[in-house]
């Protein structure tokens, strides 16, 4: 019953008519600097994420750029480079990695390891998280980041 009740809770925070109606910052394919674009990833409450090719360094990244109604929320634009800068300055096993961050034409852009599998979300929704073991270990997994950004003084 209280998977259930995560579930419902976890979806209704994750529908789509809780999120912004909002066209995609980047028309794909497209070029930005040393990254070929290929697709749009996923989209969250703050920006989207983009899969690219960094061109110089032969290998998959991806493109963190803040959403187009958020671009001009000083507050967004503000976290956003604080964010980067965070990031670029943590290193941890359960934290994504991140290699490059900029401005251009307005928008905030941030590179980040690309990682490979599904989300959690993505699982949850496919009912694919079965058993506590599963769970616990993806909540163990959480929880060594967090503590690596407390001690870092980060607060997420």
């Amino acid at each position: 019953q209280v998977r259930a009740i995560a579930l419902n809770i976890w979806e209704r925070f994750n529908s789509p008519e809780s999120q912004p109606h909002n066209e995609p910052a980047l028309t794909v394919p497209c070029r930005l600097r040393q990254y070929e674009v290929k697709r749009l990833i996923d989209q969250g409450g703050m920006g989207e994420v983009y899969e690219a090719w960094h061109t110089n360094l032969k290998r998959h990244v991806a493109i963190k750029v803040i959403r187009g109604v958020r671009q001009d929320d000083p507050a967004a634009h503000d976290g956003f480079l604080k964010e980067m800068e965070t990031a670029g300055q943590l290193e941890h096993i359960n934290l994504v990695r991140a290699y490059d961050g900029w401005e251009q034409d307005g928008c905030l852009f941030l590179t980040q390891e690309l990682l490979d599998g599904e989300s959690l979300h993505t699982l949850a929704k496919r009912r694919e998280i079965n058993n506590p073991e599963e769970i616990l270990s993806a909540l163990l997994g959480i929880c060594r980041a967090l503590e690596k950004l407390h001690s870092s003084h980060v607060l997420h």
